[in-house]
């Protein structure tokens, strides 16, 4: 959540428990308040809703501006011509986002 060539989810997002926690996966002192915060967010949406935000997050809202990170679907010009994370990729940052509770 944390890796800025994977995603990197602080970036954009604050998530209290790793800000509280002082350096889990790189996080302290880096994240941002662009998009909502991500606390709690395990028990608004299920599993399969959490991954489809992260795969792309358009369904759910075409003007969102959180990146589609698991297709390059409507991108005019991915570089490298892949998704920036990959399905296992998405599943450890969905598992990940459901423990947010």
């Amino acid at each position: 959540m944390a890796n800025r060539q994977q995603g990197n989810c602080i970036t954009c997002h604050q998530v209290t428990v790793l800000r509280d926690a002082k350096g889990i996966d790189g996080a302290s002192g880096k994240q941002g308040d662009f998009g909502p915060s991500l606390d709690g967010v395990g028990k608004r949406y299920s599993l399969a809703q959490l991954r489809q935000w992260v795969m792309d997050g358009r369904r759910f809202n075409p003007n969102t501006l959180m990146p589609p990170f698991g297709t390059i679907d409507g991108a005019s010009y991915a570089s490298p011509s892949r998704p920036i994370l990959s399905l296992e990729e998405i599943d450890k940052v969905t598992a990940a986002l459901a423990t947010l509770r």
